[in-house]
């Protein structure tokens, strides 16, 4: 996979820029407030049709405009396309070569991409929420079906939800068709996501272990899945609890609660780790995705990297180093970052690979003048 051109319009504080990328490693270096995670989150946005942090679209737009526009040219295998996404007015136009999208979900997996930033720290330490979009996120992007069963379930609950809350008389039977459509995609979520577990944690704790040199026996990590729906009959449960969540006017039993605890030496890590370790777990679980996602499709997805090196000492962060510039192991590559050090070490790292640097030096609005390509091969 590999991103060779991007134009970026009136997105965020970027009124205007034209890059071309490497098809190894892409670094953005300035202060920050200068546009350097933008460029990052354009990149995402065209792999999801969303921003990275889920703000409204029109918070996309640069102040005083209608709206904005992302284009880009990809080459993926032996073919070449183009991506634009467009938003003008409120109404939002995601095209393949100029054709149009039915449904945006139709789009999802054609450009797999990969994340890290510092909020993901959240994933971590933050709600459950937060897990299960992460890993719904790495199930979807390489199983079509999973994500179709996840948009049947969203659609479903928002439907009992409603109904939950309604002030009038609403039939059983219009109950019964939401709980139906709940019990069947829940079922064969809660059953693949288990299935992504097993094979996941271990890829984790294998890649966790690389990088913070944990090599003893029982100083690893696990994941544990916690679903309330694996002891009962899914259906039954709904139909059970139909009254209980018309009182409380939420659906209160389902896979939408369900949660993941990450785990060291049996205890949650959110609990008993420093930043550090949060991190390096963080990365763990991004780079294994990375490698599980790499062994089913044989296609290498887009990395993006976020100002990732905060809070890690140099150990960590030469053996992040050293898997980032494994073109056996990753694909494209982009990082951002305020440290020029930390670009020279990488660099200096790498052998046959090929780089660009974009140095960023303003701070009122990017354009094609302000972000000066310093470096490449």
């Amino acid at each position: 996979m590999f991103l060779h051109r991007l134009s970026i319009y009136n997105f965020r504080n970027i009124r205007r820029s034209d890059l071309t990328f490497a098809k190894h490693i892409n670094c953005f270096i300035g202060k920050n407030g200068v546009g350097k995670t933008n460029i990052i989150d354009s990149i995402y946005y065209l792999s999801f049709s969303k921003s990275p942090s889920n703000r409204d679209d029109k918070d996309n737009i640069t102040f005083g405009e209608t709206g904005f526009q992302l284009k880009a040219h990809y080459h993926r295998a032996e073919s070449e396309f183009d991506i634009s996404c467009a938003l003008d007015k409120g109404r939002k136009m995601l095209k393949r070569d100029g054709k149009e999208y039915e449904k945006v979900s139709d789009h999802i997996g054609l450009i797999p991409a990969i994340l890290v930033a510092p909020k993901d720290i959240e994933i971590i330490q933050g709600a459950s929420e937060e897990r299960r979009k992460f890993i719904d996120g790495c199930i979807s992007q390489f199983d079509r079906k999973y994500l179709d069963a996840l948009l049947v379930y969203k659609n479903a609950l928002r439907g009992r939800n409603a109904l939950l809350t309604s002030q009038t008389y609403v039939d059983p039977i219009i109950f019964e068709s939401y709980e139906d459509k709940l019990a069947s995609a829940g079922i064969f979520l809660r059953d693949a996501r288990q299935q992504f577990i097993e094979t996941f944690k271990g890829k984790v704790d294998e890649v966790y272990r690389k990088i913070s040199y944990d090599t003893e026996e029982g100083e690893g990590v696990d994941i544990e899945y916690r679903s309330q729906t694996m002891e009962s009959d899914y259906l039954t449960m709904l139909r059970t609890l139909r009254g209980e969540d018309q009182r409380r006017g939420f659906t209160t039993w389902g896979v939408h609660r369900d949660d993941y605890n990450f785990k060291r030496t049996g205890r949650k890590i959110k609990k008993i780790a420093s930043q550090g370790e949060m991190k390096t777990m963080l990365l763990a679980l991004k780079f294994a995705w990375i490698d599980m996602f790499v062994a089913k499709s044989d296609v290498k997805p887009i990395l993006l990297l976020d100002d990732i090196f905060d809070k890690l000492d140099e150990h960590r962060m030469a053996r992040i180093i050293d898997f980032i510039g494994d073109s056996n192991r990753t694909g494209q590559v982009f990082i951002s970052d305020t440290n020029r050090e930390h670009i020279t070490l990488l660099l200096e790292k790498t052998t046959n690979i090929s780089y660009t640097v974009y140095e960023i030096n303003e701070n009122d609005g990017l354009s094609e003048d302000k972000a000066v390509k310093v470096m490449e091969k």
